[in-house]
């Protein structure tokens, strides 16, 4: 068991980690502890008895819940003190907002290469990226991870959170030294035994709910692509019908509109020298991504989500924004660096923006309901 687990975000992952380490630990002398950057929420943590409820609804017929018990500490800008005197063993960051330098600069003092750190749903090439920034030596670099997680989650009432569906929790080490074709190549030796993994690591794939296994980065790297693939097509699309366009977008238009779409996103991936390494190690994701396969992903997610825009909850503006620039949005860079034009790419990113501008100067933090 690890000696200590810190988990960084209170989003329904965030509190489903927590839930579940909890559980997991149960009275011995692991502690997990749930990191705060707001004062007043820790505080009101605390008024609480430091609970948080899990209730699994995937399940009607047999659902259940439990109560765990976490420390809470404060993240204070002037004064960081996670844990007093002691390096942090392990942090799992799971919202994409914390997923950044700024953020990790304040722990970084408490950050050893003995450190082990989870980012759970990272964007395609962030943790790299801020890898990169945060630590500019690779000796002093901690281990990273990633975690792919597609469990159906729901944050209800402060703290709590309820599941909906069962899902995947895929978990892969991250390239942060090196060339990223040496480390494709040797990540399979390098972890070739569960022993050998982070003692966090272990511990999330323990859990019985989460249901976690460890993969090579390379078989990961699939799924990540995959994921931008349908990002950079369908969230565009959302905003759009969240924003209450959906009568302007007839349902027999929108296989039209996502071929075009995905025709532009899937050729300037395939420039990509990452694909094009990624290809020869691994040559599922040429099926994987092949055309005919991702148009009948996306059309059907599509089709669903044009049925079910009028039921649909807000959503935050900003997480459309960031989410759209991390995957559109890298589509329209990346297709200017391998010289292809992309312009239903930069149509709809345009779009997105300037929706998301709109919401922002109406004072509105959300994307409103559709009737």
């Amino acid at each position: 068991m690890s000696k200590s687990i810190n988990v960084l975000g209170i989003d329904s992952h965030g509190r489903f980690l927590t839930c579940v380490l909890s559980q997991l630990h149960g009275s011995t002398s692991t502690p997990v502890t749930q990191l705060f950057t707001n004062p007043a929420l820790r505080d009101e943590f605390n008024k609480l008895g430091n609970e948080m409820v899990y209730t699994n609804l995937a399940n009607k017929s047999d659902y259940f819940r439990f109560t765990a018990n976490a420390n809470a500490v404060l993240l204070d800008e002037q004064n960081v003190t996670p844990r007093s005197n002691s390096q942090l063993h392990s942090v799992i960051i799971t919202p994409n907002a914390l997923q950044n330098a700024y953020t990790l600069n304040k722990y970084k003092q408490y950050i050893t290469p003995r450190t082990t750190l989870v980012f759970v749903n990272p964007f395609y090439k962030k943790i790299h990226n801020v890898v990169n920034k945060v630590w500019p030596e690779e000796s002093t670099r901690p281990y990273v991870f990633q975690a792919l997680s597609t469990h159906g989650l729901k944050p209800v009432n402060k703290f709590d959170v309820e599941q909906f569906t069962m899902g995947d929790f895929k978990i892969s080490a991250c390239p942060v030294s090196g060339g990223f074709s040496e480390f494709l190549v040797g990540q399979e030796q390098t972890f070739s035994d569960e022993e050998e993994l982070p003692e966090v690591v272990c511990d999330l794939i323990q859990s019985p709910i989460l249901k976690a296994t460890y993969h090579p980065f390379k078989d990961l790297l699939v799924y990540q692509l995959e994921k931008l693939v349908v990002d950079s097509c369908l969230t565009p699309l959302r905003v759009l019908m969240l924003g209450g366009e959906k009568g302007s977008l007839k349902s027999e238009h929108l296989e039209h509109l996502v071929l075009a779409h995905l025709k532009e996103v899937l050729g300037v991936l395939k420039r990509t020298s990452t694909y094009k390494k990624l290809s020869i190690l691994n040559p599922a994701v040429r099926s994987v991504l092949g055309l005919e396969r991702m148009f009948d992903t996306i059309c059907n997610l599509a089709v669903e989500m044009y049925n079910d825009g009028g039921k649909a909850d807000a959503f935050d503006y900003h997480s459309f924004l960031e989410i759209c620039n991390s995957s559109t949005g890298f589509i329209s860079v990346e297709g200017k660096k391998v010289k292809l034009e992309t312009p239903m790419t930069d149509a709809m990113l345009a779009i997105v923006r300037a929706k998301c501008d709109t919401f922002n100067e109406n004072g509105s933090d959300e994307i409103p309901f559709v009737r």
